[in-house]
């Protein structure tokens, strides 16, 4: 069946703007085309070995830069760590954790909307332990970032140990127990975002930011877990009407001089280039990707050759 192509800008820059003003550009190598086909039919063919672990990986960066877009477009107030005691359930079967944990939040926004409370804002990923059981399965915890939750919290000072060099070291830290969560399901720990002076350049760091980055992490080793690509599994949860970045697609008439810039992460792939609508070529494309603050942005905007046309707003 013939498909048809629907014309939209061509673009070789996509940049994405923060609410805090700070910028990620990614730059690819080759010009790429917004376009959607229509009335193709979907060729469905066997994968290999290689192909399924492929598939793994891009689905684990593909969540992680959605946790990361959103995490950086919001302001949060704690990090939550929310993990199974084993009296109250099989912290190694994921599907019935994953369920508790559905539960619960259920259970929040349903409690704080009787209350008169807004409702809380969330993005929650799992986490997989490396220690396993006799039946070779991970015990699960959740990592979230969240606002406005109006439940009860439990001021404490949380103790912790961890051996270096052969030696145990031990520090605490202030945070809060989440009340509502230890009463049916285990161990729950807040911790207020907050921001902190960082080490190298004295600068206030924002906590909000820091703690998003961090999130995301978790998200990229997806491909690694044990239930990866089973049926029905879920892997992120997030709240209704979170923002989400500004999303420009640039086309630039020239090199853009990023003022020798090192990018936060590069990749090489192999893509179709299409010389017609259904002719194409495999090549390979660069792909950089750089992290502005507000301030590192503007600077750069003013000093690099920086010829944009063809743009589009997402």
């Amino acid at each position: 069946m013939q498909s048809k192509t629907i014309g939209l800008p061509s673009y070789n820059i996509r940049k994405k703007t923060y609410s805090d003003g700070s910028v990620e550009l990614t730059s690819y190598s080759l010009i790429r085309k917004r376009h959607k086909l229509e009335n193709q039919e979907k060729i469905i063919k066997p994968k290999t070995d290689l192909a399924i672990k492929t598939d793994r990986q891009k689905y684990g960066k593909t969540v992680a830069q959605r946790i990361r877009d959103y995490g950086l477009s919001n302001k949060w107030d704690y990090f939550f760590t929310l993990t199974f005691s084993p009296e109250n359930i099989d912290r190694f079967d994921y599907e019935k954790c994953s369920k508790a944990f559905s539960l619960w939040l259920k259970k929040t926004q349903t409690r704080q909307k009787r209350a008169g409370f807004s409702a809380m804002k969330y993005i929650a990923v799992p986490e997989f332990h490396k220690a396993k059981n006799e039946d070779g399965k991970s015990a699960v915890h959740f990592h979230l970032l969240v606002s406005d939750f109006y439940g009860e919290l439990e001021e404490t000072v949380f103790k912790h140990r961890k051996i270096k060099n052969g030696k145990a070291i031990y520090s605490s830290r202030k945070g809060f127990k989440i009340l509502d969560w230890e009463k049916n399901w285990g161990f729950g720990t807040a911790q207020k975002i907050e921001g902190r002076i960082d080490k190298e350049t004295g600068e206030l760091r924002n906590g909000s930011r820091d703690a998003s980055l961090y999130l995301s992490k978790y998200c990229s080793k997806f491909d690694e877990s044990p239930v990866f690509g089973k049926k029905g599994a879920k892997f992120y949860w997030c709240s209704k009407g979170l923002k989400k970045p500004e999303v420009d697609y640039l086309l630039a008439d020239v090199d853009v001089n990023l003022n020798d810039s090192k990018p936060s992460y590069t990749s090489k792939r192999e893509v179709r280039v299409y010389s017609d609508v259904d002719e194409y070529e495999i090549e390979t494309m660069t792909v950089n990707i750089y992290d502005f603050t507000a301030e590192e942005f503007e600077k750069i905007s003013k000093n690099s050759i920086y010829f944009l046309s063809n743009i589009c707003t997402k």
